[in-house]
């Protein structure tokens, strides 16, 4: 999916946030993995990690009640958690110590 038709598909379906953000980490998920695979063939061992990459990153955004992005090629991958200041941060932090 191209940007473009991510625009079209926002517009056409009245996209919520989420599911924008979810769809955009899927794009980069497959632009990594063609990147690192330098094709542009996909089997079902990538749909499937495509879809577990998407589920964790949905259950961490809700776990800690915030966006965050994962991103994943072929042998590594990034989080990213948003946050909005000091206090949140520490929210998170927090959550993820287990120690709130």
């Amino acid at each position: 999916v191209s940007r473009q038709e991510l625009a079209e598909q926002i517009v056409s379906e009245s996209l919520s946030v989420r599911e924008v953000e979810r769809r955009a980490a899927a794009m980069t998920v497959e632009v990594g993995e063609e990147e690192s695979a330098g094709t542009e063939e996909r089997d079902s061992s990538n749909d499937e990690i495509r879809a577990g990459v998407l589920e964790l990153e949905e259950l961490l955004s809700t776990r800690l009640d915030t966006r965050v992005s994962v991103q994943m090629n072929r042998n590594q991958g990034k989080i990213t958690i948003g946050f909005g200041g000091l206090p949140d941060l520490e929210r998170i932090y927090h959550i993820i110590m287990q120690t709130q």
